[in-house]
């Protein structure tokens, strides 16, 4: 009878950690910068001043978006980027796609919003294969210069794919209390 409890018990701590390897997360990442146009595209860089649920710390860290087509964005209302946050739990690559855009002027203190989708593309550390998808937005500040200040809100859903090496072990330690159960 203990056997048979011990038996149960293990197997229901399997599929319960089987279970939670690959369950998702919510995230949401705010941060701050600055908007620089490069050529055709532009870059934006900040600092990430808030991070909410996810899968280890990426708060503090730097958030890095390249747009590959800017004005074709203004034009069409559609561009594509790419981007990273990087922290001490990894980094979390994701493809960006703006679909909105909202401006009040051009002039100092005037402001525009852009906003989309964003889909994970992996990382590292915590974040190793990660996959998710999401909505952002982007505030941008007009100064007057050629850098704008920046403010965005990265908000979604991310799932950590469990290592290969973690499921085998689990998928081993299944078979063999399910050889010693036959035995007993």
């Amino acid at each position: 009878m203990r056997k048979l409890t011990f038996f149960r018990i293990s197997l229901l701590v399997c599929a319960v950690a089987s279970a939670l390897s690959v369950s998702a997360a919510p995230i949401e990442l705010k941060s701050e910068g600055t908007f620089e146009p490069n050529g055709l595209g532009a870059t934006i860089t900040e600092s990430v001043t808030s991070q909410t649920g996810g899968y280890g710390p990426l708060s503090s860290l730097v958030m890095n978006i390249d747009i590959s087509d800017i004005l074709l964005g203004v034009l069409s209302g559609t561009a594509n980027g790419t981007g990273t946050y990087t922290g001490g739990g990894g980094t979390l690559t994701f493809e960006l796609v703006f679909s909105s855009y909202q401006t009040s002027g051009q002039n100092p203190g005037d402001t525009d919003t852009a906003g989309g989708s964003w889909t994970a593309t992996g990382g590292t550390g915590t974040y190793f294969n990660a996959t998710g998808s999401g909505e952002f937005t982007t505030l941008f500040t007009h100064t007057g210069g050629a850098t704008e200040r920046t403010a965005t809100t990265l908000s979604g859903e991310i799932q950590a794919v469990p290592e290969p090496a973690t499921m085998a072990a689990l998928g081993l330690g299944a078979a063999a209390m399910m050889r010693r159960r036959k035995r007993a």
